[in-house]
C-alpha cells in the first residue's frame, strides 16, 4: 500500500494533488492548509493584485482552481483543528462551499464569541473537559501567582503589564534553578523552561519585544533572547529564526505565536504570563 500524498500551500499549484482516477494506485491524498490559505487574496511577488482569492483562481497545472477541484471530490473529508477560531468567519463559509461528505471539528474551546456572549457548539460527538483531564492526571493543576495587598486601581494598564512580566521572569528564574538542581541530583538532562505571553495582536507583541529587550527590563538581561513567530511566516522561516539565535540552549525564550485571524496568541507550553482581557486590571501568572 502506498503512503499518503501530502499536499500543502507550497505545492498545490503544481497539480500534485490532482487525483484523477488513480485512487487505488496513488493512495490517500492529505491536504494540509490553514484557513487563511483558502481565503487570502495575496498574489505572487511582482504579480498584479487580484480580487479573487488565490486558492480559487485558475491554475495551469490543475486545469481549474484547486478550490473547485476539491469541491468536485466525492469523498472529501475535512478535519478542522482549533475550529472555534473561524466559526464566525469567511473561512467557515468557504469550507461549507466545499461540501465535504464529513466535517470533524476539533477544539478545546467549544463555543463562539459574539455580541450576545458565548454560543456553544452543536452536534458535539465527544467532549473531554479540562476538569476531567485534571482528575485523570493528564494535566497538572496550574499554580496561580499573585501579589499580596495588590490594588489594581492604583496602577495604569502599562504598569500592571510590566508587573506581570517581571513576576513571570522571577518565577521563571526560580524554576530554572529548581529544574537544574533536580536534573543534577537525578542524573538526567536539564529541562530549560521558557515563558509564553498572551498579547492583543502582533503590534502589541512587537511593543513587548522592544520593552523586554530594553535596558528598562532587568537591565537588558534578555536582549536578543526573545522570538516572535506569527502566521505571516512559513514553518521554514520560523525554524531559521530560532536557529539563528546564538547559544539558544542557554537562553531565555519567549515565543509569541501571533494569529492574524484572531488577534490573539497561542499559549504553547510550560510557563505563561496571562492577561484577563475581560478585566484589564487583573493580575495573575499561570504556570
Amino acid at each position: 500500500m502506498n503512503p499518503p500524498l501530502i499536499i500543502t500551500g507550497d505545492n498545490y499549484e503544481s497539480g500534485i494533488g490532482v487525483r484523477k482516477d488513480e485512487l487505488i494506485e496513488t493512495g490517500v491524498h492529505v491536504n494540509v492548509f490553514n484557513i487563511s490559505k483558502i481565503t487570502e487574496k495575496k498574489s505572487k511577488e511582482g504579480a498584479a493584485r487580484n480580487a479573487i482569492p488565490r486558492f480559487r483562481r485558475l491554475h495551469e497545472y490543475v486545469g481549474e482552481s484547486y478550490f473547485d477541484y476539491l469541491r468536485t471530490l466525492p469523498d472529501l473529508v475535512i478535519l478542522m483543528d482549533e475550529s472555534h477560531r473561524y466559526q464566525a468567519s469567511a473561512g467557515m463559509a468557504s469550507i461549507n462551499e466545499l461540501e465535504p461528505i464529513l466535517g470533524l471539528e476539533l477544539t478545546a474551546t467549544p463555543f463562539v464569541e459574539n455580541a450576545k456572549g458565548q454560543t456553544p457548539f452543536r452536534n458535539v460527538i465527544y467532549g473531554y473537559p479540562l476538569a476531567r483531564a485534571m482528575e485523570d492526571g493528564f494535566i497538572t493543576e496550574p499554580a496561580v501567582v499573585t501579589q499580596k495587598n495588590f490594588d489594581p486601581s492604583q496602577f495604569s494598564a502599562a504598569q500592571i503589564e510590566k508587573s506581570k512580566l517581571e513576576d513571570a521572569v522571577r518565577v521563571h528564574e526560580a524554576t530554572k534553578v529548581e529544574l537544574a538542581t533536580w536534573a543534577k541530583n537525578a542524573g538526567l538532562p536539564r529541562v530549560k523552561p521558557f515563558i509564553l505571553v498572551i498579547v492583543r495582536d502582533t503590534t502589541h507583541a512587537s511593543d513587548l519585544i522592544r520593552f523586554v529587550e530594553s535596558g528598562q527590563f532587568f537591565d537588558g538581561r534578555y536582549r536578543g533572547k526573545v522570538i516572535q513567530v506569527d502566521s505571516s511566516k512559513t514553518g521554514a522561516e520560523e525554524e531559521l529564526m530560532i536557529s539563528r539565535k546564538p547559544s539558544s540552549r542557554e537562553k531565555y525564550l519567549r515565543k509569541l505565536r501571533g494569529i492574524k485571524e484572531t488577534g490573539y496568541l497561542f499559549l504553547l507550553n510550560t510557563w505563561r504570563c496571562s492577561t484577563n482581557h475581560q478585566d484589564p486590571h487583573s493580575l495573575n501568572m499561570l504556570a
